[in-house]
């Protein structure tokens, strides 16, 4: 009996699967840091501008196996005729700042309490990191040199 060998597509659709699973998570966390960075732009654009005076900084110590130090920063500042103490935002790992510094901040003018200290790790650190978690996968199913050269040769017949 004669019997010729039967092509296996499972591999290809499996391939295909993955590939379309890190897109969707891909394209997920990028939209979530779009929307963040967004939030953030907003709330730039319409919160006051002010310098405030870092009043406080609370330290605590997490435990287990990965011990961390967060440094929660309070800060006072003028919003029209009052004088307002607030948390101004959080540093995990290194003390940004000093009890006495001037810091510039964004206020809610709705809402003085709504504040956060114009800098980097306050504003831009979850959607650099929403971001990065978003682009790695697209790496992984970028195709390969071999894998261009296939789609070029189905593309040119």
């Amino acid at each position: 009996m004669n019997q010729e060998p039967v092509s296996n597509q499972a591999p290809t659709y499996t391939l295909r699967g993955i590939r379309m699973f890190f897109l969707w998570f891909a394209a997920s966390f990028l939209l979530i840091a779009v929307g963040f960075a967004v939030w953030n732009l907003y709330q730039i654009l319409t919160f006051e501008k002010t310098e405030g005076t870092v009043a406080s900084i609370g330290v605590f110590r997490t435990g287990g196996k990965t011990p961390s130090t967060i440094y929660d920063i309070w800060v006072g500042f003028r919003a029209g005729k009052y004088q307002i103490y607030t948390r101004g935002g959080k540093s995990i790992f290194y003390k940004p700042y000093d009890k006495g510094d001037k810091v510039v901040i964004y206020f809610d003018p709705q809402n003085p309490n709504d504040v956060f200290i114009n800098s980097f790790g306050t504003i831009w650190f979850v959607p650099t990191l929403l971001f990065l978690i978003g682009i790695i996968p697209l790496f992984v199913v970028m195709p390969g040199k071999d894998d261009i050269k296939t789609i070029y040769k189905r593309l040119t017949l």
